[in-house]
């Protein structure tokens, strides 16, 4: 099984693997310091008890998701959250380049052109640079 993403919260880690047939699938990871009851808040950080598969007693769980189409995930103190696509092909967040793969940053810049009011104000565009393009500068 292969690592490919880890995310941390307070007491658990969410991990995303592929395994040696290229299934992706989520895991949570937890210290399993808390009680395992019903009154327990451990299993509201990933859905609920009912959408956690136990794979090792109170430390290792699968949730109940399509991870294949997780296209982003992230983790809080308390809480985990996961992005979806509807569909399994993703593309690009870069209008300009809808191929681009990896981490893709944006920001804004004043537009070279247009301006918003009498006062000057410049309208603004978004860019969008890659891992690499960013790396370069």
């Amino acid at each position: 099984m292969k690592c490919l993403e880890v995310k941390c919260g307070g007491s658990f880690a969410l991990v995303k693997t592929k395994d040696k047939n290229d299934k992706i699938e989520m895991y949570v990871i937890s210290n399993g310091e808390e009680h395992e009851d019903e009154h327990s808040d451990r299993h509201k950080r990933f859905g609920g008890k009912s959408e956690l598969e136990s794979m090792f007693k109170s430390f290792i769980y699968r949730p109940k998701v399509d991870a294949s189409i997780v296209v982003s995930f992230a983790c809080t103190i308390d809480a985990s959250f996961l992005l979806f696509t509807a569909k399994k092909e993703v593309y690009s967040n870069d209008p300009t380049n809808q191929e681009a793969e990896g981490l893709t940053h944006f920001y804004q810049e004043d537009h070279p052109d247009k301006v918003l009011d009498d006062a000057g104000t410049k309208a603004k565009v978004w860019k969008f640079v890659t891992q690499e393009e960013y790396e370069e500068k």
